[in-house]
């Protein structure tokens, strides 16, 4: 095999590569989560806060001890479009409180974020940060 023989070869070979490449970038899935890190800053324990996006029925449960960390992944529904992220809890009294993490949240978007509890007040009510 003559030299010019091996170069066409290896052109065509790292063409199909190419090809095959481009192909699977453009119909692979890309995952489409939130990823939303709880930590639990206070001395107090944090119980049954339900992260969830609005118009959704699906709750992402989470209970954190003091100075502890949860991470949750929470992916789109095949009919969720946009919305917001929230979390919902009960204080001490039994009253529901829904607190808004993300304002604004389409279907499709990889978002990272982090819920920062600060103190739990004596009624139950949560103080919080989100970075």
């Amino acid at each position: 095999m003559n030299k010019s023989s091996k170069n066409k070869i290896f052109i065509i070979l790292a063409l199909i590569v190419l090809v095959l490449l481009a192909y699977y970038l453009m119909n692979s899935k890309h995952e489409e989560l939130i990823t939303v890190t709880v930590k639990n800053e206070s001395t107090e324990k944090a119980n049954d806060l339900n992260l969830f996006l609005s118009n959704e029925e699906t709750f992402y449960e989470v209970s954190l001890e003091a100075n502890e960390k949860k991470t949750i992944k929470i992916s789109y529904n095949d009919t969720f479009h946009e919305g917001s992220l929230m979390m919902k809890y009960n204080d001490f009294d039994g009253n529901e409180h829904k607190e808004t993490i993300i304002g604004y949240v389409e279907k499709g978007q990889s978002i990272k974020t982090e819920v920062i509890i600060k103190a739990v007040d004596a009624q139950g009510v949560i103080e919080f940060e989100v970075k």
